[in-house]
């Protein structure tokens, strides 16, 4: 439940129109509410974090097909988004791809039997 100010007592209404002529005007005819109006106290508001994207994995834990396609993209762009060297592309891709992977095994593999 959202806080609220003690009920003031209510005042007796005034007339409309009284102090309204010694600043040119005729009086309003009883057209506007002249009792007070309770008010609602907030809480304050505080700043939400904007939500970050999320972060994109790393090249090396994506799947071997998926670094594949990423990869025969790449090449697709460099020769100027020209269709016709599709399945080039991906051949090239997937020995690059693999030569890379092979190489990180070779790395590791004297440290396991050191």
């Amino acid at each position: 439940m959202l806080p609220t100010r003690p009920a003031e007592p209510q005042s007796k209404p005034r007339e409309l129109g009284s102090g309204l002529e010694s600043l040119g005007g005729k009086g309003l005819g009883g057209s506007f509410h002249t009792e007070r109006v309770r008010c609602i106290l907030l809480p304050e508001v505080i700043p939400m974090p904007v939500p970050t994207r999320a972060k994109e994995p790393l090249i090396e834990t994506l799947p071997l097909e998926e670094r594949i396609r990423r990869r025969a993209y790449e090449l697709y762009v460099q020769r100027g988004n020209q269709s016709g060297s599709e399945f080039d592309d991906w051949l090239q891709a997937e020995e690059e791809m693999i030569r890379a992977q092979e190489a990180v095994i070779d790395e590791a593999e004297p440290r396991r039997r050191g």
